[in-house]
């Protein structure tokens, strides 16, 4: 169990982290989801080119069956423009507003170590993050013939992307074997942010 003893940002960040980490405790990486973990190594080291890369992505709409659809009629794999029909079962799958986002993040240096039952972390990382929301109506605009007065709404067509660099400091202290404290401080600087929402077409 763990028990957040300090939490503090300057700006409020919205983003993706892979959580497959949280499952992986023994490896340094695993301190970027839950801080009050003590990784299995007494001292790690990573410095730019060989420290950890981070690519993610996803969405709320389709999964890898909807994108790779088993075809019975010619026994294979198609995607969903190999016709007419499958791009229309794939658009019906589809929510009013679809959202997908992808996300990478960038280690370019890190360390840590064992103190007693304390351990300490520090990390510089550059992270990219974009969010795109894309209402149904557009794919139908897309693939629908067009007909003269038909109006779609797009009204929540928008992207957001954001590039920043971190900088943390991490504390976590052993209090029993179910019991860790922890604090960490992080402080965001912000590269470059991009926003656009579209109305109508």
């Amino acid at each position: 169990m763990a028990i957040i003893a300090l939490i503090s940002q300057t700006l409020p960040m919205f983003g993706q982290q892979n959580n497959s980490l949280y499952f992986m405790d023994r490896i340094p990486q695993s301190i970027q989801l839950n801080p009050a973990l003590q990784p299995g190594c007494i001292v790690y080291l990573g410095v730019p080119g060989i420290s950890g890369i981070e690519v993610n992505g996803g969405n709320n709409a389709l999964s890898l069956k909807n994108i790779l659809i088993q075809n019975d009629d010619i026994g294979k794999l198609v995607t969903p423009f190999y016709s007419k029909e499958i791009t229309r079962q794939t658009l019906d799958k589809l929510n009013k507003n679809n959202v997908f986002y992808a996300g990478s993040q960038i280690d370019i240096a890190s360390f840590g170590f064992k103190i007693m039952d304390s351990y300490v972390s520090f990390l510089v990382a550059d992270k990219v993050n974009v969010n795109t929301i894309i209402p149904k109506s557009l794919f139908e605009f897309i693939y629908d013939p067009i007909d003269v007065g038909k109006t779609f709404n797009i009204e929540n067509l928008r992207i957001n992307a954001s590039y920043y660099r971190e900088y943390s400091v991490g504390y976590s202290q052993k209090i029993n074997n179910k019991l860790y404290v922890w604090c960490k401080e992080e402080i965001f600087f912000w590269q470059s942010k991009y926003y656009q929402q579209a109305r109508w077409i």
